[in-house]
Formats: C-alpha cells, sequence, structure tokens
C-alpha cells in the first residue's frame, strides 16, 4: 500500500506523460481500484484521496493518449471505473461517463460485427462494461447490442455456439504456434469470455432470451470439448486445425479455475444444475493441483498465485466447499512467499513476455498482473467488504 501511495503522489514535472498508457490494466485506473476498496476496508485512513488521485490520473490519460475502446487497456476502463466508485467513493449529479459511453456506442454502430467476442478486449468487455452503468437506458441499448453482435458472429452448429479467430486476426506472438486460427477457451481472451457478461446480462434482465439462447450453445460447445479426466485438467487452452488439445496452466486467463467459476456462474444465472456440477468438478479437480501447477511464477491476478487465491476464495464462498477454502489457502500462502521486499512495488514483481516470447519480470503497479491486483485479492481475503471489483474478471 505504501508503495503504490508513494508512486501515485510523487511530483511529476509539467507536460511529462501521463503513466499507464493501460489505465485499467496497468495504469491508475487499477491503482485508484485498489486503493478504494483499501478505503472501503479501512475507511479512517483518508485512503479515498489516493483513491481520487489515481481518478484524476485516469482522465489525464483518457484526453492525452488515443486509447483503444478495451476495457483493460482503454477508455472503456476509465469508464467502468467511474461507475464503479460512483456512491462507493464519491457521489456526483452530472454523468461522467456519459462521453465514453456515446462513443462506445458509435463506435459499435459504425464498426458493426468486427470486434473480437473476448473480455479484455472485445465485445464482452463491452457489454461489462455496459451492465455497470445499468439501469440507464443507454447502456441497456448498449449491452442489448453487444449481445446483437455476439450473435452475429458466432458459429453455430447442431446446438452448439463457439467464436473462431481466423488466421487474419491471430496475434502476432501467436501466429507462428497457430497460423490456422483457433478458438480459444481462456477467459481473458476466448469462448468464456461472452459465457460470463451472457450470464451476467442475463442476471440483470437484459435480453434474457437471447442471453440464454447463445449461452446454452456457448456452455454446450465448451463441454463437448473437456479433456479426459486422467490428463489432470479439464480444458484445454486452444483448439483448432492443427491444435493437439492438451492440459492448461493453472491460472485465472487461461485454465480450469477461471473457466469453472465462469460456468458456475452461467450456471446458477439460468438455473442449470448440470452445468453447475460440471463447474464443480472441474473446480475440485483444479484445487487439487498444487507444485504439479506449472507456470505460476509471480502472483498477479492473470496468471499468478494471487488470481488463484481469489479465483478459489470465490468459489469457497459461493458454494461452502471446504476444498476450495483449502485451495484459496495455499494460494494466498504462497502469494506471500513469491514476495522480496524492496523488489516492485509491496515486494512483488510481475511475469510477462516479452517481443521474443521470453519471460520477463518487471516492477508493474497495476490491477492486471500487478501489485494493485495483489492488493485487492488480499483485501478479499481479509475484508468483510464485497469484492464487487472482480465483475471485471467474471468471478462476481
Amino acid at each position: 500500500m505504501a508503495d503504490l501511495a508513494a508512486g501515485m503522489m510523487a511530483p511529476r514535472p509539467p507536460g511529462s506523460a501521463v503513466p499507464g498508457v493501460s489505465p485499467l490494466a496497468a495504469g491508475p485506473a487499477g491503482i485508484a481500484l485498489f486503493f478504494a476498496y483499501a478505503h472501503l476496508a479501512f475507511p479512517d485512513r483518508g485512503l479515498d484521496d489516493l483513491c481520487l488521485q489515481g481518478v484524476r490520473e485516469a482522465l489525464a490519460s483518457v484526453a492525452a493518449i488515443d486509447l483503444s475502446a478495451s476495457l483493460f487497456s482503454g477508455f472503456t476502463g476509465v469508464g467502468w471505473l467511474l461507475r464503479h466508485l460512483e456512491e462507493r467513493i464519491f457521489e456526483t449529479d452530472e454523468d461522467l461517463g456519459a462521453e465514453v459511453e456515446s462513443t462506445l456506442l458509435q463506435g459499435l454502430a459504425r464498426y458493426k460485427n468486427i470486434w473480437a467476442p473476448e473480455l479484455v478486449a472485445g465485445l464482452s468487455g463491452f457489454g461489462i462494461y455496459f451492465l455497470e452503468r445499468l439501469p440507464g437506458e443507454r447502456a441497456r441499448q448498449g449491452a442489448e447490442e453487444v449481445i446483437g453482435q455476439l450473435a452475429a458472429t458466432a458459429e453455430e452448429k447442431d446446438g452448439a455456439i463457439a467464436w473462431f479467430t481466423a488466421a487474419n486476426r491471430v496475434p502476432p506472438s501467436h501466429q507462428k504456434a497457430f497460423p490456422g486460427g483457433y478458438y480459444n477457451l481462456g477467459v481473458s481472451h476466448g469462448i468464456p469470455g461472452p459465457i460470463g457478461f451472457l450470464a451476467a446480462a442475463h442476471r440483470q434482465g437484459v435480453a434474457p432470451d437471447e442471453a440464454r439462447r447463445l449461452a446454452t450453445g456457448a456452455v454446450r460447445w465448451l463441454l463437448d470439448h473437456r479433456l479426459p479426466e486422467e490428463t489432470g485438467s479439464t480444458f484445454p487452452a486452444y483448439l483448432g486445425p492443427g491444435i493437439e488439445p492438451a492440459p492448461t496452466r493453472l491460472a485465472w486467463c487461461y485454465g480450469d479455475p477461471g473457466v469453472a467459476a465462469v460456468l458456475l456462474s452461467a450456471a446458477r444465472s439460468f438455473g442449470r444444475e448440470d452445468w453447475e456440477r460440471e463447474a464443480l468438478a472441474a473446480a475440485r479437480l483444479a484445487a487439487q493441483r498444487r507444485e504439479d501447477a506449472i507456470g505460476v511464477t509471480d502472483a498477479g491476478l492473470c496468471h499468478g498465485a494471487g488470481g488463484l487465491a481469489h479465483a478459489f476464495h470465490r468459489l469457497f464462498r459461493a458454494t461452502g466447499d471446504e476444498s476450495f477454502r483449502e485451495a484459496a489457502l495455499f494460494w494466498l500462502r504462497r502469494t506471500l512467499e513469491m514476495r522480496r521486499p524492496g523488489k516492485g512495488p509491496g515486494g512483488f514483481r510481475s511475469s510477462s513476455l516479452d517481443e521474443e516470447g521470453q519471460e520477463v519480470l518487471t516492477e508493474d503497479p497495476g490491477f492486471l498482473i500487478g501489485a494493485a491486483g495483489i492488493g485487492l485479492a488480499l483485501l478479499a481475503a481479509i475484508s468483510p467488504v464485497e469484492p464487487e471489483w472482480d465483475r471485471l474478471l467474471l468471478l462476481s
């Protein structure tokens, strides 16, 4: 907390670049979110001032930088933050997110049916933003438009629904491995993202019949592609031409804990006990994995120990299953064991890939892979404050 506060309050020369090209994922919006929940947990420490400083810097980044529409890396995330903090941290008679909402609605109308279905940078992320702004009529229209575009871009066959990433839309970092395109099964960039958004939309009464139809088909497709139980994993990360289905690392972004949590959310939203059984089976299998969970090299929310701790924490709170409590405690301990005082904000360094695909450690203060997200997971574990921020991760 102290390191993030020091970074937030450090003076900057006039005209210097606004930090955080990705305001929510890695910049001031994500740090503001951390201080918001820290203030709710410890209301007598003046942490709301630090939150508001982060909000001001996030707004400055929107004004100074030509950002994308992405929820996690663009202006949409700043708009989500503004609405999420209303009444929690500040009150206003002004609609601070009206311009963001208008810009996103215009973009959806102008560039119709070209957006990826994903959570991080595509339609599902836009949908999560619009749901945060309900009950506004334009927000409802936006969420319905997202559902319409998900329907228009889906593949439908024999009652199963999926979204395929064509070869010409595969990111450069993945083109060598997946030259023919792929089906993505990760929560962050794949088919579980639309499932989680559709479940949330249905809970709020947005296009409930179409949300149910699309989610039912997508869950059917997902369950049709489970791995054999003896592999120790339930869902692969990628499927498609020339791709051999394989067990996945343990993480929120890709792997069974995140997918199982999304599937449980859908089961509860649509009243599907059969989906709930499948979700819990996948989650329990994941909860058994400990030292064999290769790939857990940092503590961040996205693909680290903190994200696993929070996913299992939420699964435990939703079900009361002791195996999820034990898994959450294991990964909380592992998160704290990864701390190295003086090495990064709060003693945490973040694992990411460079342009050549090699792992590097960075000192990231942000939400998705950095210290702010780790702090939010730790706060959720020790505070009675409901961690509603994790709607961003489809974990609520």
